[in-house]
């Protein structure tokens, strides 16, 4: 039994469990691991999703939500690449500095492509992440608009100082490059989270492209979290 707090996320998909499952395999990117989910129904030119933190979601029951959002038609049929473990770094270090978080990426993303046919079309290309996780997504879009064409970044550290190693990823940098290529972003934070709330609103104020923002209430929590990452991929990847 669990209470909801009023003005917290909804949390569509996640409670049944009847629908039909799709696949999911592992695979090593020498140290790197990711995991590839591969909805029922999805098929050459299918969308992409690339989301950080992948055993976190995996653990939460993510192939469940993601199989009852395609069988409801909320979701195109996509291939979700869950991104568990970027090279030998710590958490923060692999979401922050390209020299682990690039040579995971130069190899996956043309191993997906080719080995599951999916889209090039940048705007059926999602990138997505929570804390650093959406740092990094924004920072991807922004660098590779190419490729990345949408992001679903939830309660982003746009206030990270990026002060440890040369080259290291900055919020600030992300927040004065905004304005750049015209991405699509579905952005959400919640109301208890003081400095990372106030980066959103800065992020949210300074986009001019097609933009989604909401705020919910709660905090920096994976339970807060589910509700969005559903919101978003309906919003971004339509069925």
């Amino acid at each position: 039994m669990f209470a909801v707090v009023g003005g917290a996320p909804p949390q569509p998909g996640w409670v049944r469990s009847d629908a039909p499952p799709g696949g999911l395999t592992s695979q090593s990117f020498g140290s790197s691991v990711v995991h590839v989910y591969q909805a029922v129904g999805a098929r050459p030119g299918a969308p992409l999703v690339v989301l950080f933190d992948g055993g976190r979601w995996l653990d939460l029951g993510i192939t469940t939500l993601l199989d009852n959002l395609t069988a409801d038609g909320l979701v195109e049929p996509a291939i979700v690449v869950l991104v568990d473990k970027i090279g030998t770094a710590a958490r923060y270090r692999g979401l922050t500095l390209p020299r682990y978080f690039e040579p995971l990426l130069a190899d996956l993303i043309p191993c997906v492509t080719d080995g599951w046919k999916v889209t090039t079309d940048p705007a059926r290309t999602v990138v997505a992440g929570q804390s650093l996780g959406g740092l990094l997504a924004t920072y991807l879009a922004r660098t590779q608009p190419w490729r990345f064409g949408a992001v679903l970044a939830q309660s982003t550290s746009y206030w990270w100082p990026g002060q440890d190693e040369p080259g290291e990823l900055c919020g600030e940098a992300e927040l004065a490059a905004a304005d750049g290529p015209r991405t699509r972003f579905v952005l959400s934070a919640g109301k208890l989270e003081r400095d990372v709330l106030t980066g959103n609103r800065r992020m949210r104020d300074a986009l001019s492209g097609e933009i989604v923002y909401r705020e919910y209430q709660g905090g920096h929590d994976f339970a807060c979290w589910k509700g969005e990452l559903a919101d978003g991929l309906i919003a971004l990847l339509p069925g």
